[in-house]
């Protein structure tokens, strides 16, 4: 079993980040949808969650070091400056080590919405950072939306769903699914 930590925006988003993922390990890894939930879990910080909400994260980290000396997440990070961010995802990089000594922890699935941070990447693959903890991370970044993830995944199965997009397509004078990241808010085409 392949026990996946999940750090998501929201339930929504956890659920498109999973469900993209469980599509890669059904396209790439060659394992069935059926047989996925038999393969793989979602974890969050409580047993019964499949995802930890950011902006639990400074919470639960508090609650676990409650009582004992925290660590400081201050300076530098293998040699380099620290980026604004990097002390937050430290923490969550903690949470999962103290996950993984109750049970084996295979991954991280991290989603986060670049919106106005692009920094923030930089930040969160320097907090992950090489060999850090000996975990397997996956970054989930979308600038700025998580939503063209949906358009540029979208595959019409029926006549119907096909004239739909074609009269979409037509509307916005771009395909919405090849080209997703030009749905912007500022742009109009919403």
């Amino acid at each position: 079993m392949l026990n996946v930590v999940v750090f998501a925006e929201a339930a929504g988003d956890a659920e498109i980040v999973c469900g993209l993922a469980d599509r890669v390990f059904e396209e790439i890894g060659k394992i069935s949808r059926p047989s996925l939930p038999a393969c793989r879990s979602w974890l969050g910080y409580e047993s019964s969650a499949s995802f930890i909400e950011k902006d639990q994260i400074t919470r639960l980290f508090k609650k676990l070091n409650k009582g004992s000396r925290r660590p400081r997440f201050l300076g530098y990070v293998d040699g380099k400056p620290q980026g604004s961010y990097t002390a937050f995802w430290r923490q969550a990089v903690e949470l999962i080590v103290a996950m993984s000594k109750l049970q084996p922890i295979a991954g991280v699935l991290i989603h986060c919405d670049l919106d106005a941070t692009s920094g923030q990447r930089k930040d969160i693959e320097q907090a992950c950072g090489p060999d850090r903890h000996k975990l397997q991370f996956v970054l989930a970044t979308p600038d700025r939306e998580i939503e063209a993830w949906l358009l540029h995944g979208f595959t019409p199965q029926t006549p119907s769903e096909r004239k739909n997009l074609a009269n979409v397509t037509r509307n916005l004078s771009f395909d919405p699914c090849t080209e997703a990241y030009r749905a912007r808010a500022t742009s109009g085409d919403r």
